[in-house]
């Protein structure tokens, strides 16, 4: 299917202006009920992104989207880590800490994913062997 890019650019700031939205208005709720706008939002932003046809760029979001899975479930954990350890060293947030939480989080879900790959795996092929 093809959707031109302006469309994609249009739900793109649709979907992350009613995430944002919802999360700050809403309180509690709006942050527990924003995921399905804010799909919507990144999604169609990463697609308008790859639809550029920069190479390096496409090369870096089908790697990421490999080792997604690995990266949802060590993201909070990785953050909470590196907020207690700027906060150890006296150090006040600021937004140049996401540079290490992102670094750190590529450099574990990249072997979780492959312990995630073995697992699965040899789960199918016991499986194969079952059947």
């Amino acid at each position: 299917w093809k959707i031109s890019k302006s469309k994609l650019l249009a739900i793109a700031v649709a979907g992350l202006l009613l995430y944002s939205l919802m999360a700050i208005q809403l309180g509690r709720a709006g942050k527990i009920f924003n995921d399905l706008p804010g799909l919507f939002g990144y999604g169609a932003l990463c697609l308008l992104i790859y639809s550029l046809q920069i190479k390096p760029v496409n090369r870096f979001i089908l790697f990421t989207s490999k080792i997604s899975f690995s990266i949802f479930l060590i993201h909070f954990l990785v953050l909470n880590l590196v907020q207690a350890a700027f906060r150890a060293l006296d150090i006040s947030w600021s937004w140049l800490m996401l540079i290490p939480c992102i670094i750190l989080c590529y450099a574990v879900a990249i072997p979780l994913q492959k312990l995630f790959d073995h697992l699965t795996g040899t789960l199918l092929k016991r499986q194969e062997r079952r059947s």
